[in-house]
């Protein structure tokens, strides 16, 4: 006889609550007992562990022991903190005013709360900093600290030559993706006097 052949109906739950039921019409043939042709979409509202279990259910009501599996789904971007940003001389000295065409060597940072960040997948637009070099088109940090405070947050800074045409008010962009490919944008605005 088939494996399947006592088996009435498998039940499927997140958690503790029923999503989903399938009898014989999918419990499938030829002894594998392996559930085929039906599926049951959810999806799930937010970021945290997810238990699914199963369980079969014989011709007499009688119920196996549940069989679970934990997974993580994480559907939180990155946070860029823009309220962090601060563009320092090479000696960390805030630069609030720049003459134009003089370049002089420059670190911006950042903040960026995540406990799952890609690293490798964190990039800047620092070119209206130096508009003739296209390198800094989408740069990577050259150092990533974790905040003293909370290991959640980490502190990006890019080290570049900064030579804008004039003063005035300069946009940079920060991108930043985590390791489930959530994915966070800011444009962050210094303005030099």
């Amino acid at each position: 006889t088939a494996k399947c052949s006592g088996v009435k109906t498998v039940e499927f739950y997140l958690g503790t609550e029923k999503k989903a039921e399938c009898g014989s019409d999918c419990l499938g043939t030829g002894g594998g007992c392996k559930i085929t042709g039906k599926s049951k979409e959810y999806t799930h509202s937010g970021t945290g562990e997810v238990k699914i279990c199963a369980k079969a259910i014989d011709k007499f009501g009688k119920a196996s022991s549940e069989k679970c599996t934990t997974f993580f789904v994480d559907k939180e971007a990155p946070v860029i903190i823009k309220e962090s940003k601060k563009i320092t001389d090479a000696d960390g000295n805030p630069i609030l005013n720049i003459i134009p065409e003089k370049p002089l060597t420059a670190k911006f940072s950042v903040s960026i709360q995540s406990l799952d960040i890609d690293e490798s997948k964190v990039t800047a637009d620092l070119s209206e900093f130096n508009p003739d070099n296209p390198a800094l088109k989408s740069k990577a940090p050259s150092e990533i600290t974790v905040s003293s405070q909370d290991n959640s947050i980490k502190i990006f800074v890019w080290e570049f030559e900064l030579n804008p045409k004039s003063e005035g008010t300069k946009k940079v962009t920060v991108s930043a993706t985590d390791m489930f490919g959530n994915k966070a944008e800011e444009i962050i605005e210094i303005t030099f006097g």
